[in-house]
C-alpha cells in the first residue's frame, strides 16, 4: 500500500460492476491524528460521490464533514472489487477477516476493544442505477447503517 494516494486502476468492465457498489468505511480518529499520509488523493466518481452525499447529510444535520483516510479509502476499494468479483455482499474479506481487521493490516489505528471489533463501522450496498444520494436514503433507514453517518464519534471515512 503506496500512502501517498490512491489511484483507482480498473478496467472499463470492473469499473462498470463496481461504480454499483458503493462503499463507505467510516473510523474513529481524525485524520491528522491517525497519521494519516499525505499526498494526492485520487477517487473513482462513484465513491467521490458518496462521499459527497454523506458529508452533505452531515452537514444538513450540522455535523462536521468526515475526513478521508487514504487507507481506509484504499481497503474500501479493494473489498468492493472483492464484492464485485464474487457477486456476494459481505462485510469479510476473501481471508475472512472483518472490517477493523483489514484497517488494522492497513496501518489504521483502530479505538476500542478489538475483542469486540473495535470502534469501527463499515457501510456497504449494491445495486443497479442507484446515486450516491439513493443509497445514502436507504442507509438512513436502517438503524444501523444509519447510526455511522451522524455520528459525532467517528472521524475518518474511506
Amino acid at each position: 500500500m503506496a500512502g501517498l494516494g490512491i489511484i483507482f486502476l480498473m478496467n472499463r468492465r470492473l469499473f462498470l460492476i463496481t461504480l454499483p457498489l458503493l462503499l463507505l468505511t467510516l473510523s474513529l480518529f481524525p485524520s491528522e491524528k491517525a497519521g494519516a499520509q499525505p499526498g494526492p488523493l485520487q477517487t473513482n466518481p462513484a465513491a467521490q460521490e458518496l462521499i459527497e452525499a454523506v458529508n452533505a447529510l452531515r452537514d444538513a444535520q450540522g455535523l462536521p464533514s468526515y475526513q478521508i483516510d487514504v487507507r481506509l479509502m484504499e481497503i474500501a476499494q479493494s473489498h468492493a472489487e472483492y464484492i464485485a468479483e464474487k457477486g456476494v455482499l459481505s462485510h469479510f474479506s476473501a481471508n475472512g477477516k472483518r472490517p477493523y481487521q483489514r484497517a488494522l493490516d492497513a496501518g489504521y489505528p483502530v479505538a476500542g476493544n478489538l475483542s469486540l471489533g473495535g470502534i469501527f463501522a463499515e457501510n456497504i450496498h449494491s445495486g443497479i442505477g442507484l446515486t450516491a444520494e439513493d443509497v445514502v436514503q436507504v442507509w438512513q433507514g436502517h438503524s444501523t447503517n444509519s447510526q455511522p453517518l451522524l455520528s459525532e464519534d467517528y472521524k475518518d471515512m474511506g
